[in-house]
């Protein structure tokens, strides 16, 4: 993999982890933008890796989606796969802000209940 190359999957991975928190802390692209004094848009290209986040800019967004910069970069270039603790989907992070809010024996039979789920969308071959 070229050097420019895996600079791009940098800056991916840093605006998946910049929309996850983002999400996580409740705020839109536009209150976030508002907060920060600059367009949504400019949020959106950075949450797409299209535009670089600048340590002099990462520092204050951070602190409005209430994290610091090293629990961003946190692990960052050491893997080539994404992230698993970036949930950017609505719907992953309703569910697992629903199961952690369970009391500690429900998850496990709520864990079995989704896995049966799942494996009833799998294709045929996949399920077995």
């Amino acid at each position: 993999m070229s050097r420019i190359e895996s600079t791009r999957l940098l800056d991916i991975e840093i605006g998946r982890r910049l929309r996850s928190a983002r999400m996580q802390a409740g705020l839109s692209m536009e209150t976030l933008a508002e907060r920060l004094g600059i367009s949504y848009q400019q949020i959106q290209k950075y949450e797409r890796g299209t535009n670089r986040v600048a340590s002099s800019t990462l520092i204050p967004i951070s602190r409005e989606l209430g994290t610091t910069p090293a629990q961003l970069l946190e692990g960052l270039g050491e893997s080539s796969e994404p992230s698993l603790t970036c949930i950017t989907d609505r719907h992953a992070l309703e569910c697992a802000r629903m199961v952690m809010s369970m009391p500690l024996n429900a998850r496990a039979s709520t864990l079995r209940t989704l896995h049966a789920i799942a494996k009833a969308f799998q294709p045929a071959e996949a399920a077995e």
